[in-house]
């Protein structure tokens, strides 16, 4: 991978690579001093703290960087994956902080079914599933 094309990115504590002729996002991961590429599923569980920033603040810092090609740069991200990866993997404190997200993304068929899965199990704690239920009445 030639990561001089990447353009890096801090966003509080969080440091991201963009390829922006693809565009792919890649993280920073200190504990291995390399880049993470956030297509890989694998990579994913280093990607988690970013449920925690707030949404708008992370998309304006994207917009306020890249002019031009905002738009697409910040859609590319891999926000649908990340909450998918956290039902999967079933990491209730980042999926509760990752709900607020949703209002921001366009929600596809794959993930409103993995939405209303979680609705429909009780194996996710109550709060988790009845502000999925409101998200899902709203849309």
């Amino acid at each position: 991978m030639n990561f001089k094309k990447l353009i890096e990115v801090r966003i509080e504590d969080l440091s991201f690579g963009i390829d922006i002729d693809k565009p792919s996002w890649y993280i920073y991961v200190e504990k291995k001093k390399d880049y993470c590429d956030l297509s890989n599923e694998e990579c994913l569980i280093a990607a988690v703290k970013v449920l925690e920033l707030e949404p708008k603040r992370f998309y304006d810092s994207i917009f306020s960087l890249f002019s031009e090609d905002s738009s697409r740069i910040a859609q590319s991200f891999p926000i649908k994956q990340l909450i998918s990866f956290c039902i999967n993997n079933q990491m209730d404190y980042w999926l509760r902080v990752g709900i607020r997200w949703l209002s921001y993304i366009e929600i596809g068929d794959d993930l409103r079914s993995l939405l209303t899965f979680v609705v429909n199990s009780k194996g996710y704690p109550q709060d988790i599933r009845h502000g999925l239920l409101r998200f899902l009445h709203k849309k």
